[in-house]
């Protein structure tokens, strides 16, 4: 029992060591702009800017929800992949009555996307057109 409490006090620094939290991390810098798809602004959905050296170190992708077109967020600097999502009901379980949801946005701009913006230090200024 000792050894295993030993062991613990040993690990834990360590464990919770290894993630960068956002207050001692490195500076994020707003990014808004709008969404829109097929020409309309984008109801709602959500947005993430992703990026394999944010991830590297332990930090999140930079998200926000999508309200009405528009979005808010704060990233690291650098190249991100950008990726949108919307999910809509297309129909309901026949047994559980849970709604049944779809991606209403097509992969290459979600899953599989191509969409790249480069962060930089200041407030940024980002519109996508679907």
């Amino acid at each position: 029992m000792r050894i295993a409490l030993l062991a613990m006090g040993l690990l834990l620094p360590i464990v919770c060591g290894c993630r960068v939290s956002e207050s001692n991390g490195p500076a994020r810098h707003t990014v808004t702009g709008t969404v829109t798809f097929e020409g309309k602004p984008l109801e709602s959905g959500l947005i993430s800017f992703e990026a394999a050296d944010d991830a590297a170190i332990g930090l999140a992708p930079a998200s926000s929800e999508i309200v009405d077109g528009k979005y808010s967020l704060t990233a690291t600097t650098g190249k991100k992949t950008v990726k949108v999502s919307r999910t809509v009901e297309a129909g309901r379980d026949q047994i559980t009555q849970d709604p049944i949801l779809k991606e209403s946005i097509p992969a290459k701009y979600n899953q599989k996307s191509t969409l790249e913006y480069a962060v930089v230090e200041g407030d940024n200024s980002h519109d996508i057109a679907l």
